[in-house]
């Protein structure tokens, strides 16, 4: 039985995968959302979580009961005091630009799973028009191919260095 208000979770027959949502007010995209292979959340107006999809309690451990709200997944993605500080900063200004334009806000970050595993994200978050929910997708960026990225990246700009 569900009632109002309550977390609701279940394991898909298919997949086993917790299935995290706000029971009695799961948006109508989280049907389109449950079936993605990555991590997916749709965030209210207050930053409070809607829904979870199966591939973020997968990916990261955590549950609704974990992270009621963007409050909570801040602390616990972003431990270090001094990081959090910034992603929140940059997430305010990032969204705010976002509903000016109207275009997606995309980030690359390295957040901490519930089991305390760093993991490189890519992050893209998708605001409807006025005042409802804000979708948030998670594309997991496995770390040796992050790490590669940086030592080019590094390698790039030791070149242009030595070349100045």
């Amino acid at each position: 039985m569900n009632r109002m208000g309550k977390t609701v979770m279940s394991r898909t027959m298919k997949t086993g995968a917790l299935h995290c949502r706000q029971s009695g007010s799961a948006p109508i995209f989280t049907v389109p959302l449950e079936k993605l292979p990555w991590p997916a959340a749709a965030v209210r107006p207050d930053k409070s979580f809607a829904y979870l999809n199966p591939a973020f309690c997968r990916v990261f451990g955590y549950t609704l009961r974990d992270i009621p709200d963007t409050d909570t997944w801040f602390l616990k993605a972003y431990p270090d005091p001094r990081l959090r500080t910034k992603a929140v900063s940059f997430w305010r200004r990032m969204l705010r630009a976002s509903s000016i334009t109207a275009r997606p806000v995309t980030a690359v970050s390295m957040v901490t799973g519930k089991d305390g595993t760093q993991k490189a994200i890519v992050l893209r978050a998708l605001q409807s028009s006025g005042n409802a929910d804000r979708i948030v997708l998670f594309q997991d960026v496995p770390l040796s191919r992050e790490t590669e990225r940086l030592s080019r990246r590094s390698k790039a700009a030791s070149s242009r260095i030595s070349e100045e």
